[in-house]
């Protein structure tokens, strides 16, 4: 077994612990830095219709995502030291600062979005403010199908965007097909305890069985206290609705999936989220 050198070298739930360490701070902190320059930039590309949060650093689950991925980014540059330029797919980038983030760390960042909105934003982003030596392209998908080649990515990340997706098996099949062998996928996701967004507790089992047809965990879960788990309404930026109450950028954010996702099941007023974060390696063998 791995002996872990990081509060973020695991898979399971966040922990409210884990944001008042030395490390989460250090690297929110460049994070934080990282979106403000950005957003100083946003009247330069942002359109009007972009409906999600302009500040997505500062919300619930992202304060601990963002940092979760840069962690386990940052370590898999050193692995893939000997490739000059890996290739690091981002689906569901969203118009945010992290892609651009993870250019300035030498990888070969591939946006992936099927929200025309966001198409126009980025690619005008791209255009404005990625430097010489940062590569960053974006490409609109059609559903699940990613507009990639088969075995020509080193790794991918979603952040929150699994358990917005229909047939989200389809998604993770095209995953691994893009994925070198070796290659690794990380993701974080919102897990809904109370069963009325879209991966339940018992969505989430038939997730980890289709991963694992073509993953394996590299790291083992680790279980957080109840008492320490970073829920919606915890933490620095909650989501204050248990009761039912509306959060408007919240629900907003969940009409605009419903929309560019099709989906026909109505909005719910009640939520009680964890976010899971997760860092899996396709298998050598097999697909």
């Amino acid at each position: 077994m791995k002996v872990s050198a990081s509060i973020f070298d695991r898979n399971g739930l966040a922990a409210l612990s884990d944001l008042a360490t030395d490390e989460w701070k250090t690297i929110f902190t460049t994070l934080e830095k990282e979106q403000q320059w950005f957003l100083g930039q946003e009247k330069l590309f942002k359109g009007g219709e972009y409906a999600w949060p302009n500040d997505p650093l500062h919300t619930w689950s992202r304060v601990w995502e963002y940092p979760y991925i840069t962690h386990h980014l940052r370590w898999l540059k050193r692995r893939f030291s000997r490739t000059k330029s890996p290739v690091v797919l981002d689906v569901g980038c969203g118009v945010t600062f992290f892609p651009f983030t993870v250019a300035k760390q030498g990888f070969n960042v591939r946006c992936i979005d099927n929200d025309p909105v966001c198409e126009a934003d980025m690619n005008k982003a791209i255009q404005l403010l990625a430097t010489p030596r940062e590569k960053i392209t974006f490409r609109r998908s059609n559903g699940n199908a990613l507009p990639v080649r088969d075995a020509s990515v080193h790794i991918v990340y979603s952040i929150s965007v699994l358990e917005h997706v229909d047939k989200v098996e389809d998604l993770i099949d095209e995953i691994s097909r893009v994925l070198v062998r070796g290659g690794f996928f990380l993701l974080t996701f919102d897990l809904d305890l109370l069963g009325n967004f879209e991966l339940s507790v018992e969505h989430f089992k038939d997730l980890r069985s289709h991963l694992a047809k073509y993953f394996d965990a590299y790291y083992p879960d680790v279980t957080v206290h109840p008492a320490d788990v970073l829920f919606s309404e915890a933490g620095p930026y909650p989501l204050k609705n248990l009761d039912g109450a509306s959060v408007p950028w919240f629900l907003a954010k969940q009409m605009v999936k419903a929309v560019i996702g099709r989906k026909r099941h109505p909005l719910p007023q009640r939520y009680h989220l964890a976010v899971n974060g997760m860092v899996l390696q396709k298998r050598v063998s097999g697909k």
